[in-house]
C-alpha cells in the first residue's frame, strides 16, 4: 500500500499534497475540538480547516523545495540548518 501511495504521489505531487494538507488540518482541528476544548466536531469547521490546509499546503510546498535547495553555509551544516529555520520563520509566519 505504501508503494502503491508513493508512486500515486510522485506522478501527480500537488493534487496530493493538496489533500495531505486538507487532512492534516482538519484532523488537527478535530483533535483540538474533541480532546482540548471536549465538544462535538463542527462539520463547517472542519471544511473551513481543511479548505486552510489545503491552501498553506498550496503555498507551503514549493517554498519548503526552494528552501532545501539554497545552501546558506556551506561548510557548517548547523548554521546552514540555523540560517534555513529562521528564514523560513520570518517568511511563514504570517500564514
Amino acid at each position: 500500500v505504501l508503494q502503491w501511495y508513493r508512486s500515486r504521489r510522485e506522478a501527480k505531487p500537488w493534487v496530493y499534497g493538496l489533500l495531505e494538507g486538507a487532512a492534516f488540518a482538519a484532523a488537527g482541528e478535530l483533535v483540538a475540538t474533541c480532546i482540548i476544548k471536549q465538544q462535538s466536531a463542527d462539520p463547517m469547521r472542519l471544511l473551513f480547516f481543511a479548505g486552510w490546509g489545503a491552501v498553506v499546503a498550496f503555498c507551503v510546498a514549493p517554498w519548503l523545495k526552494l528552501l532545501s535547495s539554497l545552501t546558506l553555509s556551506r561548510p557548517y551544516r548547523l548554521l546552514d540548518s540555523m540560517g534555513k529555520a529562521v528564514l523560513n520563520q520570518l517568511t511563514m509566519t504570517p500564514l
